[in-house]
């Protein structure tokens, strides 16, 4: 976070989002959704409610899945924070990141003697119990 600046640096304080792009489009939507207006009107305490009420817009308007453990936020950040440790190290593009991360794990799966299918299988069903409704 320490490179985030303005108004980014402000809704991932408040919001705990690091993604740059997802910042940029939680800006947005407290531009045109919850102040109508630009941001430099706003106090410092507008700008962090409006930056928790914008994220909550964004969440509803991507449609993510239920969170029933509370913890889907956490476990997307450890992934983030994994893939910016993969982007780091080969330079790939934020956009491929996580295809090619699979990929290469692929390639791991084959060297360890594990069957990445299994695993991608056993994956999915994780993600299924933690974003199933009760």
């Amino acid at each position: 976070m320490s490179n985030l600046r303005g108004y980014a640096k402000a809704i991932s304080l408040a919001t705990g989002v690091t993604d740059p792009n997802v910042l940029a489009e939680i800006e947005a939507v407290m531009r045109h959704t919850i102040f109508h207006s630009t941001l430099d009107w706003q106090t410092a305490r507008e700008l962090q409610e409006g930056a928790r009420q914008a994220y909550t817009v964004y969440r509803q308007m991507r449609k993510l899945p239920p969170d029933t453990q509370g913890r889907n936020k956490e476990r997307a950040e450890w992934a983030g924070k994994a893939l910016h440790t993969f982007r780091s190290a080969t330079d790939s593009d934020f956009h491929d990141a996580a295809c090619d991360l699979l990929c290469d794990l692929m390639h791991w799966c084959d060297e360890e003697g594990f069957k990445f299918d299994s695993e991608l299988r056993r994956a999915r069903e994780n993600y299924a119990a933690e974003t199933q409704p009760d």
